[in-house]
C-alpha cells in the first residue's frame, strides 16, 4: 500500500478542516486499485462535543483516565453511551 494525504481548510472562519487520502493498493495477484477517503475533522470545545453527542442520541460524559505509557499524567476522555 502507498498513500497520499492532503489537508486543507476551505473555510478558515469555522472550526473544521478536510483531509483527503488516496490509497494505491496492490493485491496478491499484483493488480492495483485506487481508493479515496475523505475525513472532515475539527477542533471543538468540550461543550460542543457533549452537545453534539447528546444531539445524536448518546449519553455523553467526560471521564478521567491514566495513560498506560505516560507516567503521572491524567487525561480526559469523551465517553458516549448508546442507551
Amino acid at each position: 500500500m502507498r498513500y497520499l494525504e492532503w489537508v486543507y481548510d476551505p473555510d478558515p472562519d469555522d472550526s473544521t478542516y478536510i483531509t483527503d487520502f488516496a490509497y494505491l493498493l496492490r493485491e496478491a495477484d499484483r493488480s492495483i486499485h485506487i481508493e479515496h477517503d475523505q475525513h472532515i475533522n475539527g477542533i471543538f470545545s468540550r461543550r460542543e462535543w457533549l452537545n453534539n453527542m447528546k444531539n445524536i442520541g448518546f449519553q455523553a460524559r467526560i471521564v478521567s483516565l491514566e495513560h498506560s505509557e505516560i507516567e503521572s499524567e491524567l487525561f480526559n476522555a469523551l465517553l458516549g453511551i448508546n442507551p
